[in-house]
């Protein structure tokens, strides 16, 4: 199940895509190419900063704050890889490729 702040995500950009079955909107086989900022799993920032995030939402009774959720220089949110191929496996596209070079981008293929 998505969260609030996976489900904006997914919109990438498209107004008219249904975001409860967005890969029904594709061509059996068709590509998808997503751009993003990658995070390594061992970056200890974004563990402080998802924790004091939590805490300051907690207390103003918001959603949580997701890990790689970030605010300098402004709002952004770091992906791991296996966050990734999971969000494409949300939405019906299987994970095809993934690449930090020379910026983060993954390829996903629309499932039958």
């Amino acid at each position: 199940m998505l969260t609030a702040a996976e489900r904006r995500r997914l919109v990438l950009g498209i107004r008219d895509w249904d975001l409860t079955d967005p890969a029904a909107m594709a061509t059996e086989d068709a590509s998808i190419l997503l751009s993003f900022v990658h995070r390594p799993e061992t970056q200890s920032r974004i563990r402080v900063t998802t924790s004091i995030g939590n805490l300051i939402r907690k207390l103003l009774r918001r959603d949580r704050v997701e890990p790689g959720d970030y605010l300098a220089p402004n709002y952004v949110h770091y992906f791991s890889k296996e966050q990734i191929e999971a969000e494409l496996l949300e939405v019906g596209f299987q994970f095809r490729f993934y690449s930090t070079d020379p910026h983060g981008h993954a390829i996903g293929v629309s499932m039958p």
